[in-house]
């Protein structure tokens, strides 16, 4: 039996290794699978320049030259997100397996297969929602009417419900930007999918905390402070629902403001007069074109899988189609060709091809220019990080009789051309 203590390590690699992470998480997640993948991350920052403005020019040569002036960049200091799953194996479990006995070995593997599957569903979760997330980790929000007496919590959007599970440790905040409403987490005990509600440890109410209804809900560990922003800022936090405002907060360490749409995409809503009853189809058509008249080309959009069936029956079953998507690694080498059904939208700028992404919102579509986007990472995003002091081991815990292997993930997502993606938002 080869799969002891000191080759659990090895043995992850082998059955798991990295391509094979990195394909599950991608088979998953199509804006994920879609973005361009670059590993050369590292130290605490890493500076990504964003072109924005172009300089000035004239019919007469002495006012071009008296106005001359230079192209725009702004210098983005990246700094990357953390993200990690564990694995525990108890050592009884291993001792178990050493010695041989019946079933020893085949119960050792299935464990290892199951937690290790375990522990990559729930990155394969976390990074395909971080896609689309502003950084907070923010998971849903309670819903109006919730009895906060009772430990059954209401969320206020039903697609939310399945980025709970049982098992989980949650926090609360009023907002993706207030502290923290309690050091005290609440454990989620049971999950009701249809009924979009959760069930607590103890009643929210009895943390003495503030919680409210309307309030933000997180993993703990993922939002600690006021504004924290801990997990990889996705599409929500490059292109934000409000523009961003001249001396604003900084975005990796710039001002926005100066160009909202440059810098920041572009945003509409139907809560604007101009854009109400907008469908999806309508709201593709207005990015499309926007961004067009920006200079850029829309070619594709998540959405979540509600909206995509409605263009399905919108636009007919003859625009269906299958994108052939190919998962590299850091170092360019394909792995797996992963094949995602779509829908094409034709629009005057263009046409768009529509994915459904379960990570998306069914209250936000993102249209763009995927060419544009590339996740960063220190390494591959996730990988095996085994003990530093020998790469051939798992780690022995100090405060269990058992051994751990771990996944990490330290990726940020980067858009060279914020103005070559919009968002259209359903109030």
């Amino acid at each position: 039996m080869p799969q002891l203590t000191y080759s659990l390590a090895d043995f992850l690699k082998v059955k798991y290794p990295s391509w094979r992470v990195l394909s599950t998480i991608a088979k998953e997640n199509p804006a994920w699978a879609m973005a361009q993948k670059q590993t050369d991350g590292g130290a605490t920052s890493y500076n990504y320049v964003i072109e924005y403005s172009i300089p000035n020019r004239a019919a007469g040569f002495a006012a071009a030259q008296n106005n001359a002036g230079r192209t725009r960049h702004a210098e983005l200091a990246l700094t990357f997100a953390d993200d990690f799953g564990v694995i525990q194996i108890e050592q009884k479990l291993i001792e178990g397996a050493k010695n041989g006995g019946p079933g020893g070995a085949d119960a050792f593997v299935k464990i290892i297969e199951s937690q290790t599957q375990g522990v990559m569903t729930a990155l394969n979760n976390s990074l395909g929602r971080s896609m689309f997330g502003d950084g907070s980790g923010s998971l849903g929000t309670i819903a109006a009417g919730t009895n906060l007496a009772t430990t059954t919590l209401g969320l206020a959007r039903e697609a939310d419900i399945v980025h709970f599970y049982v098992g989980m440790e949650l926090v609360f905040a009023a907002t993706t930007a207030a502290a923290l409403r309690s050091a005290t987490n609440l454990g989620v005990t049971a999950v009701n999918e249809e009924a979009a509600t959760i069930t607590l440890d103890a009643t929210p109410n009895s943390l003495a905390a503030g919680i409210a209804v309307g309030d933000q809900i997180f993993t703990e560990g993922d939002y600690a402070t006021a504004g924290a922003r801990s997990l990889m800022r996705g599409f929500g936090a490059w292109i934000p629902l409000t523009a961003p405002a001249v001396g604003g907060t900084a975005f990796f360490g710039f001002d926005r403001g100066v160009d909202p749409t440059g810098l920041a995409g572009y945003r509409f809503a139907d809560s604007t007069a101009a854009y109400a009853g907008y469908q999806t189809e309508d709201a593709i058509r207005l990015l499309g074109w926007r961004i067009a008249r920006g200079g850029g080309v829309a070619k594709t959009c998540f959405a979540d899988h509600e909206r995509v069936d409605d263009l399905i029956k919108s636009v007919g079953s003859k625009e269906e189609f299958c994108k052939s998507v190919p998962v590299k690694m850091g170092d360019g080498r394909v792995v797996a060709e992963l094949g995602f059904d779509g829908v094409k939208v034709r629009t005057a700028s263009g046409v768009v091809e529509v994915f459904p992404d379960r990570s998306c919102s069914h209250d936000t579509i993102w249209v763009g220019d995927m060419e544009k986007v590339k996740v960063i990472s220190i390494g591959e995003a996730p990988h095996w990080i085994t003990d530093p002091n020998n790469s051939n081991r798992a780690r022995t815990m100090d405060t269990a009789a058992a051994v751990e292997c771990r996944l990490a993930a330290w990726p940020q997502m980067a858009i060279k051309r914020p103005k070559s993606w919009g968002r259209f938002d359903w109030t």
